[in-house]
């Protein structure tokens, strides 16, 4: 039972494509019991699908789906969002794919020197961000990642 340190909760995700488990592997913990569980059907990764994604995208998708769905109701939340940090400070661009948040956080990088802390979602009712291991940044200071 592989299990996860996501948005503050300890989750067991069985993933269908092996590229899950490498996408998940920053966030992998050996010990805890599982608050939460995800496994998806191929029918209900089917429905991910769109044409310009591959099936692992798809779950990669539904997994994100079915965290929300589960985190909503115990006081979190997950959305897409571009998280970088300037001197210390976090800020979270958010909208929806194709916008343009990596393009925005491309020029904080170039004019004022950003480090991106996470590409992926904004997660957490404390306004944690995780999602690429550097870091988690609580908006308006940056924390070493615990994971």
């Amino acid at each position: 039972m592989p299990l996860y340190r996501i948005a503050d909760f300890t989750v067991d995700i069985t993933a269908v494509h092996s590229e899950i488990d490498t996408l998940l592997a920053p966030y992998a913990v050996t010990e805890g019991k599982a608050e939460l569980s995800i496994a998806l059907t191929e029918t209900e990764i089917t429905r991910e699908l769109l044409p310009d994604i591959t099936p692992w995208q798809a779950e990669s998708a539904g997994i994100c789906r079915r965290l929300a769905e589960l985190i909503l109701p115990l006081g979190g939340y997950l959305f897409p969002a571009a998280v970088i940090e300037v001197d210390g400070e976090g800020y979270a661009f958010t909208a929806k794919s194709g916008v343009g948040k990596t393009t925005h956080i491309a020029m904080w990088m170039k004019k004022y020197g950003a480090q991106i802390v996470n590409g992926h979602f904004l997660t957490g009712g404390s306004l944690r961000t995780q999602g690429t291991g550097h870091a988690d940044t609580v908006l308006g200071k940056t924390v070493a990642n615990e994971a």
